[in-house]
């Protein structure tokens, strides 16, 4: 009986070892298309975006990219601002909880401007450590009118998610017991003034890359509504997967508790 509970055991963990292994071939053949490497591919990203996003009932304010155990991608970064830019989503962040990405931001700033300098004026990005270069496109703060159309990035790490919470909360106990504050004046809108994340949102839309859905540590204290969405790589992701992901979130209803 235990040899064949083991076979079993074994033959369904092979079989999903092997869809994974074809999703992730797929993924790459998807991006390979689009590359133009496989010969003539679909249409450029911006003209697919502009002729599905208008269709669809919602769109996100925020898009956060969970970046799980996968190397960081510079090149596929833009792509996601670029995406983000083209159908009209404001905020875009990236969460690596290994601060790979927060790390390497000035580099991923250049390659955008390289990239895409014609985006470099409608691109502004939040940060908690300023930058002194203004070449470049690299600047935090952008020289645009109010009304221009543009879209925020934000790099995130642990440090803003649990890192935050607990130093905060260190920070409160302290304050407390050295009787700076009353413990009654510790409440949920001291602690969203104390979260703010920069005039960043809360994520209204989680695109998860990686083998589980999981949070993998994102803002804790920020994600009570997100829509959680679970790719397998971020690597030469496919705008057409992208739209298929943004047409899924169109369709989610939140019911917040109801």
């Amino acid at each position: 009986m235990n040899a064949v509970f083991l076979a079993a055991l074994w033959f369904g963990h092979a079989v999903f070892g092997l869809l994974e292994w074809i999703c992730e071939v797929w993924e790459l053949l998807q991006g390979l298309w689009t590359a133009g490497w496989l010969g003539p591919g679909p249409p450029a990203d911006a003209k697919v975006l502009r002729a599905s996003v208008p269709r669809m009932r919602k769109l996100p304010a925020h898009v956060a990219v969970v970046l799980a155990d996968e190397r960081v991608s510079v090149r596929d970064l833009v792509r996601f601002v670029e995406w983000c830019f083209l159908s009209n989503i404001p905020y875009v962040s990236f969460y690596d909880r290994y601060g790979v990405a927060e790390r390497n931001e000035l580099t991923i700033r250049k390659e955008f401007a390289q990239s895409r300098p014609d985006l470099v004026k409608h691109t502004e990005w939040i940060t908690r450590k300023p930058f002194r270069s203004k070449k470049n496109g690299i600047s935090d703060t952008l020289n645009h009118n109010s009304d221009e159309k543009r879209v925020h990035v934000r790099i995130l790490s642990n440090s803003d998610g649990k890192g935050a919470i607990v130093s905060l909360t260190r920070i409160l106990a302290e304050a407390a017991t050295a009787g700076m504050i009353q413990t009654e004046d510790i409440n949920t809108k001291l602690i969203n003034e104390k979260l703010d994340l920069c005039g960043l949102p809360n994520p209204d839309m989680a695109i998860v890359c990686g083998n589980t859905l999981c949070t993998y540590g994102l803002l804790p204290w920020h994600i009570p509504t997100t829509e959680f969405f679970l790719l397998p790589v971020h690597r030469d992701l496919s705008v057409d997967r992208f739209v298929g992901l943004l047409e899924k979130y169109a369709t989610s209803e939140q019911r917040y508790g109801k």
